[in-house]
């Protein structure tokens, strides 16, 4: 008599644990992923931020990892009406924050690493070249991509030795 209210209980507590798991039982795995063909046009999104365009766009980049997600396994971007995800993403996200470093990054990432399309990589690369001028990890990556991608170093070795000194006047100007 003692323990019956604990033995009750815990018979409660296991047929509710139960009853809640049946629904998980013929449940399949599915990765979260995101649809993309509602992002605004860059124009729109700055507008509809209300002032607040950094956070808006913190948001939807945390928000874009499931679509991320998804891209590493189905590897093509491709969206209703024809456009490409992450161009669509990354435009709205860096037309509401452009001075934002990791957005170039992560741009090029997706759509250089994953994807394979090297020549949206360095467009984004030399972006935020050009936005963020003293940021030298832009400008490394930028580098890197042009030598290991488009072989500069062999092919056009005096447009490479340009662009290296490009970066060693900017690098200069930031300690300045």
């Amino acid at each position: 008599m003692k323990y019956l209210p604990v033995i009750l209980a815990m018979a409660l507590m296991a047929v509710l644990v139960s009853w809640n798991a049946l629904r998980f039982r013929a449940a399949q795995q599915t990765i979260r992923s995101k649809d993309l063909s509602f992002l605004p046009a860059p124009e729109v999104a700055r507008v509809l931020a209300f002032g607040h365009a950094n956070s808006v766009s913190r948001l939807r980049w945390i928000d874009a990892f499931a679509y991320f997600q998804l891209q590493l396994d189905r590897k093509n971007d491709t969206v209703a009406g024809g456009g490409r995800g992450f161009d669509q993403l990354y435009e709205t996200l860096i037309a509401l924050d452009p001075h934002f470093e990791p957005f170039y990054q992560h741009a090029a990432l997706a759509v250089g690493g994953l994807l394979g399309r090297h020549d949206c990589e360095l467009g984004y690369l030399l972006r935020g070249t050009q936005e963020i001028f003293v940021c030298t990890q832009l400008w490394r990556h930028a580098a890197a991509v042009l030598a290991a991608n488009f072989h500069w170093d062999e092919r056009q070795p005096a447009l490479m030795d340009l662009f290296l000194a490009t970066w060693a006047a900017n690098e200069s100007d930031a300690l300045q």
